[in-house]
């Protein structure tokens, strides 16, 4: 019978082991939520058709040529 004593484990590989073990968790729940979302806002843009938006583009261009047509103030840096 073999008499070999191995060495006890340090405390610090414990602690690392646990913390990358929460850490992977943490990391595929925050992929997890992204990409849920992500497929989400696709649906919700899918859902919609150019008749149920109701957008009236007579008042959407003037809208457009009014925020094109602002004139600007220059500013003088000193």
């Amino acid at each position: 019978m073999s008499r070999i004593t191995l060495p006890k484990l340090d405390k610090f590989f414990l602690f690392f082991v646990l913390v990358m073990i929460l850490t992977s968790g943490y990391v595929v729940y925050t992929f997890k939520t992204i990409f849920d979302a992500v497929r989400e806002s696709a649906d919700v843009g899918a859902q919609f058709t150019e008749v149920e938006l109701k957008i009236n583009k007579e008042k959407l261009n003037q809208a457009l040529k009014i925020a094109e047509d602002k004139n600007t103030v220059e500013l003088e840096v000193r």
